[in-house]
């Protein structure tokens, strides 16, 4: 799916351009209007356009349409970062995925309403049940500290869209957002099921000016300085530079977390093709388990980078399970017990899923980080981080109590010792 509210991205150094997003489904069967990009020819099997702004800014006019021509250059980049088929720019990250194209922007970037986006996040919800990963490389220029579900009517209709999409099944990637902020997200991203990426270098490139900052020195594995990062931040992926398919159906060089988050959508798109009964909770924890952690110079917090063979290995792995939970056992129930100081856990012999042990992974590096911090600041900054990784443990608790995918008894008591172990940590 594709759509835009503000610049996520570049095309040089202080070049703003449209954001667009992404959502991918299955196998190609496809077809498209003739001025598309040769390489994404047998990708877009549907195009729709809401928006709204002046008297109508879709293809031919008008506030809706069934054309989505990026009429920018940047959702092409985009588009083709995830599934371009490497006929013209080099190849995609999932070249066999299907592309359902949603335009919300205008050519000159401007934004018009909430309501045209969450329309084309309903138009997926509703006329196409088979999407399982939407890619949003967009944002609103409205920025919070950690997660905004309830903070304003917008980011309500934003988290009830990409809620709806998660839990049929639909994993929601949005980009963090390019203002340098080491503090906040923006929305779309910091609506707590979505997955917010930030951004990394891919090489080292000496010093870099871009999207209104500089870093002195860049490396593979550096969070690049325009990546918002907060405790909301969920993953890190290369977005600085990324070259694929480019307007008018050559190549385009583009970064920002606008490039960053369709790199983690494609990696989720070709583990759906290894492994298609994955549940959103199963992909997220995958990704969230990549042995690869990068920590923010900015606020000392640390965030695992894309590594799509390891999340691969990871999910394709049989789950955990643990047949008893003494103090000091490996096992993600077991590493609730030792996080939340109990002697051992009301269940056994239970299957545990991989999303909570990975929450409760990190939220156990961020305190054991947070107790060696040499600042207050740091150390506040790191327990914030703890807390949402064990907010979303409780939230991933209960939903497994519901899906049945553990005992009722057991989601209990380990909702019950993430509570704990959050208050804890207070």
């Amino acid at each position: 799916m594709r759509f835009g509210i503000h610049p996520g991205g570049g095309g040089a150094p202080d070049i703003d351009v449209q954001d667009e997003a992404h959502a991918l489904r299955g196998d190609a069967r496809a077809r498209q209007d003739g001025g598309a990009h040769p390489d994404l020819a047998d990708s877009i099997v549907d195009q729709r356009c809401f928006c709204s702004g002046g008297s109508g800014c879709c293809p031919g006019g008008g506030t809706t349409g069934t054309s989505a021509a990026d009429d920018n250059g940047h959702g092409t980049n985009v588009t083709g970062i995830i599934t371009g088929n490497g006929g013209v720019a080099p190849a995609g990250g999932a070249p066999g995925t299907a592309i359902v194209a949603v335009k919300v922007l205008d050519q000159n970037e401007q934004f018009c309403c909430t309501s045209d986006v969450v329309a084309a996040l309903d138009y997926v919800i509703t006329s196409h049940p088979e999407v399982k990963v939407v890619n949003m490389s967009l944002g609103t220029n409205a920025r919070f500290a950690g997660t905004c579900d309830t903070a304003t009517s917008f980011t309500m209709a934003f988290a009830s869209a990409i809620d709806t999409l998660r839990a049929r099944g639909t994993l929601t990637f949005v980009s963090s957002g390019n203002d340098g902020s080491p503090s906040t997200l923006e929305a779309p991203a910091c609506v707590a099921s979505a997955i917010a990426v930030g951004a990394t270098w891919d090489a080292n490139l000496g010093s870099q000016t871009f999207l209104g900052c500089t870093d002195a020195t860049t490396a593979p594995d550096q969070i690049a300085c325009f990546t918002n990062s907060d405790t909301a931040l969920d993953l890190l992926a290369e977005g600085a530079y990324i070259t694929a398919t480019g307007l008018g159906g050559g190549q385009s060089t583009y970064g920002g977390t606008s490039q960053a988050s369709p790199m983690a959508a494609a990696c989720a798109a070709d583990l759906l093709q290894a492994v298609p009964a994955a549940t959103p909770d199963a992909l997220e924890a995958a990704l969230e388990t990549s042995p690869t952690h990068v920590t923010d110079a900015r606020n000392g917090l640390s965030f695992p980078r894309l590594d799509c063979l390891a999340a691969l290995q990871t999910l394709a792995a049989p789950p955990t399970t643990t047949t008893t939970v003494p103090c000091a056992p490996s096992g993600a129930a077991g590493a609730l017990c030792v996080l939340a100081g109990f002697p051992s856990a009301a269940c056994a012999s239970v299957i545990v899923p991989r999303g909570i042990g990975a929450q409760v992974d990190r939220a156990r590096a961020a305190l054991g980080a947070a107790q060696g911090a040499t600042s207050v600041r740091r150390a506040r900054r790191l327990l914030a981080q703890a807390r949402a990784r064990l907010a979303r443990g409780r939230k991933l608790a209960r939903r497994a109590e519901r899906k049945a995918t553990v005992p009722a008894a057991c989601a209990s008591a380990l909702e019950a010792l993430l509570a704990d172990a959050a208050s804890r940590a207070r």
